[in-house]
Parts: structure tokens; sequence; C-alpha cells
């Protein structure tokens, strides 16, 4: 049985350093069990020792996508994990735990949970002081609802959290709230908040909200502890962590076939360290390239978040160029981009949009490069037009337009 399903008669929310903030315990009651919440006053356990959901701070936690391996007999995913994402944590891999939340196919992206295992130490520790035990924890950032498409933030009386359609959240101080915001705009991101949030601060994020374009709808009727009872599917005590998890018994039970599994995991070893180095070197070049070129597209303009920044500002060309809201050249961008990749000699110039049209002038050391250009793009759905092409001692340079076919 996972900790998910397991019984439990008590839900407590923790904050960083494992005080007890909110809890809520089960009741017998004439009409039967019923939950009611409960003053944090009051002493949590009885004479037993009782078994409780814990929610933690999703400060304290990163929910992320990467790309891992496909899962094959014996092969660590937690470690490849562990491997993917060394270069953007700040501390020791050692030191963290991570919770790989699914299989995932070959190539596809992985969602993966990472907590500091002095945080689980801590909040397990508080808890047993307070004559509990913790059958599950569950950061806030996973209570909070992933959206069909883009990105939600969701505002709540001390933290604020911003979940993506992608699987990326986090949460965060609302001192951070309008840095976040200068990130967004109504494309890209839809807002909520809980209903105690003070009216007057509200009607500050509105307005500034509404400067950009974004969609304010609130407030929430459901409180995290509402939202507990869906199916989240983000679990921090699983591997080691998990409670029903006992090291010393399944050691001396299984001893010769963990001895012959540790051998055929030596040699997998060796292939997944190659392979979560070729994933951890792909993400970082990737990194390095998108902050090279917002530096060189926005060099007066601080780094926050460089994709969606640079991706604001393409929206904002297509617009500045005549086009209507929602006019953007990030669509015939990509297509070109895809065709480049497999002309790596070949140079772009300059590149001009106009709405539903990119015209792009482009070096390289043949005219036969345009034509297999030309022959990479997706034809049925774009117009594609070799304007012209001249060859001189710094090569063929040439002009290509793309446009948008109408359906």
């Amino acid at each position: 049985m996972s900790s998910l399903d397991a019984a439990f008669d008590q839900v407590v929310e923790l904050d960083t350093d494992g005080n007890i903030i909110r809890r809520w315990a089960m009741q017998q009651t004439a009409t039967g069990d019923e939950w009611r919440a409960c003053d944090v006053s009051e002493a949590p356990g009885a004479e037993e020792v009782a078994r409780c959901r814990a929610i933690v701070p999703g400060t304290d936690v990163l929910i992320t996508q990467i790309p891992l391996p496909a899962r094959r007999p014996g092969e660590r995913r937690e470690k490849a994990a562990a491997y993917a994402l060394e270069d953007r944590l700040a501390a020791d891999i050692e030191g963290l735990h991570f919770v790989v939340l699914g299989a995932g196919d070959k190539g596809s992206e992985t969602e993966v949970a990472v907590v500091a295992k002095e945080d689980l130490h801590r909040w397990q520790q508080a808890l047993t002081s307070a004559n509990l035990e913790a059958v599950s924890l569950v950061p806030d950032t996973a209570l909070i609802q992933r959206p069909a498409s883009g990105a939600l933030l969701h505002l709540g009386l001390d933290r604020c959290w911003l979940v993506e359609a992608a699987g990326d959240a986090l949460a965060f101080e609302p001192d951070l709230l309008d840095e976040v915001l200068s990130t967004h705009d109504g494309t890209t991101l839809r807002i909520t908040y809980e209903k105690d949030l003070d009216p007057e601060g509200v009607n500050q994020v509105v307005e500034k909200a509404r400067q950009r374009g974004i969609d304010v709808t609130g407030p929430s009727t459901d409180s995290l502890w509402n939202r507990l009872g869906q199916r989240h599917g983000i679990e921090l005590l699983s591997g080691r962590y998990a409670p029903e998890f006992a090291w010393a018994e399944h050691i001396q039970r299984f001893r010769v076939p963990l001895l012959l599994a540790a051998l055929v995991a030596g040699l997998h070893v060796v292939t997944l360290t190659l392979e979560a180095r070729a994933l951890k070197d792909e993400v970082r070049r990737l990194e390095e390239a998108v902050e090279t070129r917002f530096e060189q597209l926005m060099p007066d303009t601080r780094m926050v978040a460089p994709r969606r920044q640079i991706e604001s500002q393409l929206r904002n060309l297509g617009q500045s160029g005549g086009g209507a809201a929602g006019s953007s050249p990030i669509s015939l961008l990509n297509h070109l981009g895809e065709a480049l990749a497999g002309q790596p000699s070949m140079d772009i110039l300059n590149i001009e949009y106009r709405p539903g049209q990119l015209d792009a002038e482009l070096r390289t050391q043949s005219l036969q490069s345009f034509s297999a250009l030309t022959a990479s793009l997706p034809t049925e759905s774009l117009q594609v037009d070799l304007r012209q092409a001249s060859t001189g001692s710094d090569g063929t340079i040439g002009q290509i337009r793309l446009q948008e076919r109408t359906p």
C-alpha cells in the first residue's frame, strides 16, 4: 500500500521550521466521522501516536520537468535525475532527495520533485515530537491546480504559487510578485487568489495585471485542505523515506538476491552515468545559448526568466509591426530555426517580420544550401519563396520569405 493510500486521522500544515500552523482532525459524531479544523494550540496527538498527512511549504520543494532515459530493469532513475539537475541546484546533490513522479518514455519529459534531506528529517522530527507519524508529505505547490495551457499564478495570504502546464511549479514570497508579473502577459498567464486575501492588496494586483492584459479570476473557494482530497500525484515520502520501507527486514530476507542485483546494477551505472552526463551537457548548452541570445537582444534588461522574456519581446515585435493582438513571429521563427539546424554552415544576416510574413537574409557557401533549406520546410503549412540569391567573395547571400498559408 502506498503512503498516498495509507490510513490517517489527522492533517497538519507545517512551516519551514516544522511548526504546525494549521491542523484538521477526524471526529466521531452522531452522523458518522467528519473532519474539523482544530486550534493548533491543542495537543495534536493522543496517548497513542496519531497517523497524519502533512502539507509542507512549496518554497522548500522544487518541481520541474527533465528528459530522462526510459525505464529499464535495474536502472536508477533517481540517480539520473540528480545528475541531470546537478548544475541547476545550488546544494550538493548528496544532500537532496529526488522523487521521479512518472516512468516516462524515451525522449519525453519526466516530472521530478527535489527536497533537501535535512528538511525531510526536520519535518519528520517535528511531527514525532508532536506525537504524530507522517504517512504522507505533500508540498503545497502540488495542491494548486495545473492549467491546461500557459501558466497559473495563485496568490495566498503569505505565499504565491506559479504552476505551468508543462509541469514546472514553484512557490515564492509575495514581495517577489512584481518581478514575476513583469515576465508574463495575458497570452501566457492567468491569476487566481484565495478568498481570505485583503481586498486592497487584491485590487493592486488586479490593476497591475490588467496593464499587462492578464486575466484575474477569483476568489478561489477551495482551501488547501479541500484540495488535499484530490489526486495530486506528488508524494515526498518515497523510496527510502516511505513509511513502509524497512531496510533491515528487506536486507536480511533478500540478502543473496540483493547482492546479485547490486552486481547487475553496477553494470548499468556506467551507462547511466554517461547518459546523465550527456543530458547535463545538453541542458547546460541550451541554457547558455538562451542566456547569450537574451543578452544580445535585451542588453539593458534584467534577466529573470530568459525564455519567457524573449518570447514576450517577440510577441511585442509582432504587434508593433502593425499586427493585431496575438500576432507573433514565434511560429515562423520556430519553422526557420528547425530548418537551419540542418544547415550548420548557414548564417543569419537579418530578419524582418510583418504580420504573417517573415523575411530572412541568409549567407552560405553555395546556392544548393538554399535548395536544401527550402526542401526541409513544411510547405503544406507555409508558403516558401526564395526572393533572390547572389554569389560573391563572401559566399552566397539570399533572401527567403516564409508566409503562413491561410486555411
